[in-house]
């Protein structure tokens, strides 16, 4: 239980942030245009990014980053200790982003080629 409650706090903290940050302020989206993760779905999955409401796809994107965080520091905590936590974080952090980023490259591209 305790780490549902640790996942909805972490998602509402990183995710209010991420659209503090990014999403409300027009000179910092711009900036995003050429943030690494739009550059890999470019390069990877050759989505085409003029395509998409570029607010839209931000979304999208943080909202993957943030269940990436999310997730890898609910299954850390599993461990007992924080060493342990600190390793199964980084690793289950590694395999999260490339499921994720693969799961929303194949995702834009079905979506690209509906519109």
């Amino acid at each position: 239980m305790g780490e549902i409650i640790l996942f909805v706090i972490t998602f509402v903290l990183v995710y209010g942030v991420y659209a503090v940050m990014i999403l409300n302020s027009k000179k910092r989206l711009e900036a995003y245009k050429s943030s690494v993760e739009i550059r890999f779905l470019e390069n990877k999955y050759q989505v085409n990014v003029k395509k998409f409401e570029f607010k839209k796809l931000a979304r999208t994107v943080l909202i993957v980053n943030t269940l990436d965080i999310c997730i890898t520091a609910a299954l850390a905590c599993l461990f007992p200790n924080w060493i342990l936590q600190f390793v199964a974080g980084f690793f289950i952090l590694l395999i999260m982003i490339l499921i994720s980023y693969s799961l929303l490259g194949h995702y834009l591209k079905r979506q690209e080629g509906k519109m």
